[in-house]
């Protein structure tokens, strides 16, 4: 499927959910939404205007241009705390997005797909007094996508919890994106010849595949 990852962002989208989709590129997002008939109630927002003609251009084409509001905005800085009931971080790395999380109180749900540092986003939605309320690991092509769902609500999560995923470690049918970690954790230990390297996370893979074997 063409845009496997963005579709099933799309679909966790609920009927007519009023939508802020950040860092919009070329609007994929906007669109399968309209395509789905999921909502009409869509601003695509980016911090640089040449993102923000890419989008426009395709949403023309798709003759969309007039049901999409788009938006030079940096991150959330401008919007109201109940403004949408859903905002779209997708396809950035980890850093950035929690550097958007941080920059305002916002009390709808979050659909966030890090393309790294994942444990910092689950660090930065705990300290924002929020909840991971799902995660699911989607996989396209050669890569696995980790997309979490968020809102506010308080939760306190161990280490491994924050490695692993509070929601995707109790999954049985996650194995293959815990033993594509393992993997990389295992060459990166044999490029580095440091048998300690990053040892505990390596241990909670070992036992988190071996826990789904048995269950």
């Amino acid at each position: 499927m063409k845009y496997k990852r963005l579709n099933f962002i799309a679909n966790q989208v609920r009927k007519d959910e009023k939508v802020l989709d950040i860092g919009t590129d070329h609007a994929i997002v906007p669109i399968l939404l309209l395509e789905n008939g999921i909502t009409k109630n869509i601003l695509a927002s980016d911090i640089n205007t040449e993102p923000l003609t890419f989008a426009k251009d395709n949403l023309k084409s798709k003759k969309m241009d007039d049901k999409v509001k788009l938006l030079l905005m940096d991150g959330i800085k401008d919007i109201e705390p109940n403004e949408y009931d859903v905002i779209i971080i997708a396809g950035m790395g980890g850093q950035t997005i929690s550097n958007i999380l941080k920059q305002k109180k916002f009390n709808g749900r979050y659909i966030l797909h890090p393309t790294t540092d994942i444990v910092t986003v689950r660090k930065t939605i705990q300290k924002l007094k929020m909840k991971i309320t799902n995660e699911w690991v989607i996989c396209e092509g050669k890569v696995y996508n980790v997309i979490i769902e968020a809102k506010k609500g308080n939760e306190s999560l161990t280490e491994k919890e924050l490695f692993l995923g509070p929601i995707l470690m109790k999954e049985k049918n996650t194995n293959k994106y815990y033993q594509y970690l393992l993997d990389i954790f295992e060459r990166n230990v044999k490029l580095s010849r440091d048998s300690n390297l990053k040892l505990k996370e390596r241990k909670w893979l070992k036992e988190k595949l071996e826990w789904s074997e048995k269950n």
